[in-house]
């Protein structure tokens, strides 16, 4: 399966990513050096950000994994080492990524246009590719789920150890189906 089988009005696409927020055990203070306050997230329970990206075929490609669970998705993958491959332009310029408004958008990390306020519309051109966009996107969704069903682990807040979650989704992301290459941090 390619993204050209999803569609062809976005030639180019290499993977679709998205972020995922686990949940997790309250952590242990000393293991969040203090801040406990910061793996909580504004979906009202301790997280673990994770970004995630792959490929057509729902192939893990890569996965970066945050500690803070109150980081945006937008910002673990700025501080990525595939956000930093892309803009150090190793990917070549005919290929793009695919991602959500949560990300900022680049020559080859497109995200959808923001939704105006009321009354204005997009424009035709930019509905259009929206639609298309998320036609792509829902590959990293179909992911999610594959992932989340695969490993009853994240069927109920995580219990191992706070240091331990970046290793435990590591190998749970490299076993979902046969990976394309690995987690880095």
């Amino acid at each position: 399966m390619t993204f050209k089988a999803v569609t062809t009005k976005l030639p180019g696409t290499v993977a679709a990513g998205d972020g995922i927020c686990l949940n997790i055990e309250a952590p242990n203070l000393k293991e969040v050096g203090g801040d406990l306050r910061s793996q909580f997230s504004r979906k009202g329970f301790y997280t673990y950000s994770v970004v995630v990206f792959c490929d057509a075929a729902l192939r893990i490609m890569a996965a970066t994994a945050e500690q803070c669970g109150s980081i945006g998705d937008g910002m673990v993958h700025s501080c990525s080492w595939l956000h930093d491959f892309i803009r150090q332009g190793n990917l070549p310029a005919q290929f793009h990524v695919v991602l959500d408004e949560a990300f900022k958008c680049t020559q080859q990390e497109l995200s959808a246009h923001p939704k105006p306020r009321a009354p204005n519309r997009l424009s035709t051109e930019q509905d259009a590719f929206n639609f298309y966009l998320s036609l792509q996107r829902q590959v990293i969704e179909r992911c999610f789920a594959l992932l989340t069903w695969r490993w009853g682990v994240f069927w109920r807040p995580i219990k191992v150890k706070f240091g331990g979650i970046k290793d435990l989704v590591d190998c749970c992301c490299r076993y979902v189906l046969p990976p394309l290459c690995v987690m880095a941090a």
